[in-house]
């Protein structure tokens, strides 16, 4: 699982890996995905739509207490169109939605 697989690394580590994780995610539903270069850029990823969108992805990592809600840092909303949060477990969950924000069923 996630949690055993990232328990030794640092903060840091964490994040980049879950960047990486979302990166992926998007790329395999059909997204041109574009990663920051600098750790004080706004957001972490950019995405092209493939209607021509450029689209600001935060990627944060949260997890789901025992009632089931998903809880993660704060963010500035300003900064970015989606929020990727990725569980300890390494599922993403997109806030929008990613089929809301491309416009898909």
């Amino acid at each position: 699982g996630g949690a055993r697989d990232t328990a030794l690394l640092s903060p840091a580590s964490v994040g980049a890996l879950n960047e990486l994780r979302t990166a992926a995610d998007l790329m395999l539903h059909g997204l041109a995905v574009f990663r920051a270069v600098s750790p004080s850029c706004p957001c972490d990823l950019a995405v092209l739509t493939q209607d021509g969108r450029l689209l600001r992805i935060e990627v944060t990592t949260g997890y789901r207490g025992l009632s089931g809600k998903l809880t993660f840092g704060a963010h500035d909303s300003a900064k970015y169109d989606c929020i990727a949060v990725v569980t300890h477990e390494g599922h993403i969950e997109y806030q929008p939605m990613l089929s809301e924000l491309l416009g898909q069923p």
